[in-house]
């Protein structure tokens, strides 16, 4: 279940989960682990509505947050791309996008970056 991207995660950038058109979590990088502080018990219930009602407790907005994400769920064909802010001063982007076999929907990849460092890096003058 544990899936591992080398091109997007060698470098620590990328967290990724991979939801299928069931919503069960069939891939998550450790990035992804790491970046939301997930339980072990999340992880196996591979419930990707357990997870989102974790992760919830670090967005600014949760109720605006789940809503985007319940209406990315409910229009198959919607990606987005957009950038969260959670209570602790991080801000991840994040961005979601179908996928597809053979013109059936099969389900969701998830992908965030955490941006916090370069939000408030300031050039010197």
């Amino acid at each position: 279940m544990l899936y591992s991207d080398k091109k997007a995660t060698s470098k620590g950038i990328y967290a990724i989960l991979v939801v299928d058109s069931h919503r069960k979590i069939i891939g998550i990088n450790k990035n992804f682990i790491d970046l939301w502080n997930l339980p072990k018990e999340l992880i196996v219930s591979r419930d990707d509505e357990l997870v989102l009602t974790y992760i919830s407790a670090y967005f600014v907005e949760p109720q605006k947050v789940i809503q985007v994400i319940t209406d990315v769920y409910a229009e198959r064909n919607s990606e987005i791309h957009d950038i969260i802010q959670l209570i602790d001063g991080r801000c991840f982007s994040r961005h979601s996008q179908p996928l597809w076999f053979q013109e059936e929907y099969t389900g969701r990849v998830w992908q965030f970056q955490d941006l916090t460092q370069l939000m408030f890096f300031k050039p010197r003058p």
